[in-house]
């Protein structure tokens, strides 16, 4: 396994590393408590500018790399630089800085490596079997090796120390957070082309916590040379990878908190890999040294963990060559840092597959195949494959993933059917979700998977992603198949988005006479926040695919969360809501009017009014404030641990609020 600097040496189909020429600076030198240490924009990773010994053996590199700790700086402070966690910098870590030197910061190539040492111990995260070195060759390449010995036969080998991690600040949507749906809630931005490519709209395929997006335009006409787009604050980036030389180009895929992009781009042998984007700094990686002969990420979380699809050279038992395998990518892992998930699956009689979404757990949802090559829907949770069932036929498929393991995708519910979008929840989805059929099908015999039903069209529909909050978003087909929309799932009703484009949004999508002149024809993403990515077109150009992010705009919005749960000396449960206002004006004449919770009782769902009086007047919230509001419910509930959901429901003057929130019985 080699790392190379992609613009000094050709594409040979190895573990790349490149710095996007002109980019911003990355890398600045400082001074704390006296000490000299290099930061890097938009992280907390810093590196110790100082030298370590010429000479030094593994253990040796780890105790100069602790020493660090104790290191009593200029001042009199104690910890180097005023940080008392240093520790051996990865490889990832090490090689992001010697790139980094290369992208116009001014620094000269490897300029804070000890002179004369090209050989650097890497930390922590190595092989099993020996340690990791890392080879340097100012100008030209890195490489690195294990040595079992710890000494490298010899070699004078020197240390980087490193503390915080690559993984920025990110932006915190709201969570466990129930809201209120209803015409005109939604404010629609169309995302617009990348400066030099004016007459080009891009496809957004992913958004983030922030409301950032990423996806892929194609300059030269479809599926030629795609560049990778990154839209915030309103602009559109375009964010092409030089070295993607293949017909395909470049596409990305999925984004996450802090900004981070993963996705594939192509090798003139028309091989696929997959790549992480950092702010200027492209991680490309085909990893044919471990049979592989395409790869690429379709989700990453907010550690930087991705989950993909290898497409495998070589066979295993049980599974032919060229099939695909779902993977689970680290970052910060020695070699390639990916983990073939096949194993998992053929525990369960499976055989390949593809990654398609992650949690900040590390779930990973995507779907597998039997031995009848029939899809089934999965859920990966460290290390065990979870077979998620389907809604009365074979075939399953999983595209989203939320904080709490909830899945979302669709299935088909006969033969001949067209599928329907799904709600998976370990334990029991029914639980304050109305599903359609009543009698969902699973191979646990508990109603894990919910049908959600459609839009009306017998061509069915698809869920497509799933927020904190269990409100869901993806595509379906209208009454009479007339058209695909986008749909919101939330507050137990599916929703056609174009219903919901509210009257504030700015052109092209202001509506006129109540008609909007933009059709979103596919939901992809929803974030915690509650904005969601869409594609669809202008009615003027309903040829011309564009993508459109929308932003809940309520002026008073009313959440919901349970902040507490007890049992009374009456020995009730006992249930605290907080009821917040997440808008920007107040709700004014705010009343519970409704509470239920509803449990598993003899294997049904059933729903259990609470016993405190209503409606509880809260009167007015404003914006950012909190009230609190406590709900009793008979013991003969359920017992004490089993899995509940809070239905609620509140009207103010702007309007009403509602949802689902689940919890777990005191």
């Amino acid at each position: 396994m080699s790392f190379r600097l992609r613009f000094l040496l050709p594409c040979l189909g190895s573990l790349l590393f490149a710095a996007s020429p002109g980019a911003s600076a990355q890398l600045s030198e400082t001074t704390q408590h006296g000490e000299p240490l290099v930061v890097v924009a938009s992280t907390t990773l810093v590196w110790a500018d100082t030298p370590s010994p010429g000479a030094l053996d593994w253990p040796s590199a780890e105790a100069w790399a602790a020493s660090l700790n104790t290191f009593v700086n200029a001042d009199g402070t104690v910890g180097y630089g005023g940080y008392t966690d240093w520790h051996l910098s990865t490889a990832n870590q090490t090689i992001y800085l010697l790139v980094n030197e290369l992208d116009g910061t001014g620094f000269g190539p490897f300029a804070h490596l000890t002179p004369n040492i090209y050989y650097y111990w890497l930390g922590t995260s190595g092989p099993a079997a020996g340690q990791a070195y890392l080879w340097v060759v100012p100008g030209s390449y890195l490489s690195w090796d294990t040595d079992s010995a710890g000494i490298n036969t010899g070699l004078p080998t020197g240390a980087m120390a490193v503390r915080g991690t690559l993984i920025g600040q990110t932006c915190d949507g709201q969570t466990g957070s129930g809201q209120a749906g209803g015409s005109g809630t939604f404010s629609v931005v169309e995302i617009p082309p990348a400066a030099a490519y004016p007459t080009i709209p891009p496809t957004g395929l992913a958004l983030n916590a922030c409301g950032a997006v990423t996806g892929t335009f194609s300059p030269f006409g479809y599926n030629i040379q795609q560049h990778v787009f990154l839209y915030q604050n309103g602009v559109t980036e375009d964010l092409k990878d030089d070295a993607a030389t293949c017909g395909a180009g470049a596409i990305g895929y999925a984004i996450n908190s802090s900004g981070v992009i993963a996705g594939a781009f192509c090798y003139p042998a028309e091989q696929q890999g997959f790549f992480t984007w950092n702010y200027g700094t492209y991680l490309d990686e085909l990893p044919g040294n471990i049979g592989v002969y395409s790869a690429w990420a379709s989700a990453i979380n907010t550690s930087g963990l991705a989950a993909g699809t290898l497409q495998v050279t070589t066979g295993t038992s049980g599974c032919p060559a060229n099939y695909y395998h779902p993977f689970l990518y680290n970052p910060n892992a020695l070699g390639t840092g990916i983990t073939d998930l096949n194993s998992s699956i053929q525990a369960i009689g499976g055989c390949g597959g593809q990654g398609l979404a992650i949690n900040d757990s590390g779930q990973i949802a995507g779907y597998f195949t039997d031995n009848h090559s029939n899809p089934h829907a999965y859920l990966y949770s460290a290390g065990t494959v979870a077979d998620l069932g389907n809604l009365g036929y074979q075939f399953a498929y999983a595209y989203g993933v939320n904080a709490s393991g909830q899945v979302t995708g669709d299935s088909y519910t006969c033969s001949g059917c067209g599928p329907d979008a799904f709600l998976y929840t370990a334990g029991n989805a029914t639980i304050g979700v109305t599903c359609h059929p009543s009698t969902p099908v699973s191979p646990n015999s508990s109603a894990e998977i919910c049908d959600l039903g459609n839009l009306g069209g017998l061509g069915g529909s698809q869920g497509n992603g799933i927020n904190a909050s269990g409100q869901i978003v993806g595509q379906s087909w209208t009454t009479g198949n007339a058209a695909q929309h986008a749909f919101l799932f939330s507050n137990n009703s599916m929703l056609d988005l174009n219903s919901e484009i509210a009257s504030s949004s700015p052109s092209p999508c202001t509506p006129v006479n109540g008609t909007s002149p933009c059709t979103l024809t596919n939901a992809v993403a929803i974030n915690d926040s509650g904005q969601i990515l869409a594609q669809g077109y202008l009615n003027s150009n309903p040829t011309q695919t564009v993508s459109f992010l929308l932003t809940p705009t309520s002026a008073a919005a009313l959440t919901a969360t349970v902040t507490a749960t007890s049992i009374n000396s009456s020995g009730n449960y006992v249930v605290t809501i907080t009821i917040t206002d997440t808008g920007n004006s107040p709700a004014n004449g705010v009343e519970l009017t409704s509470a239920s919770i509803v449990v598993v009782q003899s294997g049904k769902a059933v729903s259990i009014p609470t016993s405190t009086a209503l409606p509880t007047v809260l009167d007015g919230v404003v914006p950012g404030a909190t009230e609190t509001l406590t709900l009793s419910f008979p013991a003969t509930a359920g017992a004490a641990g089993a899995a509940a959901a809070l239905r609620w429901n509140l009207t103010s003057s702007t309007g009403s609020a509602g949802g689902t929130l689940r919890f777990a019985l005191p």
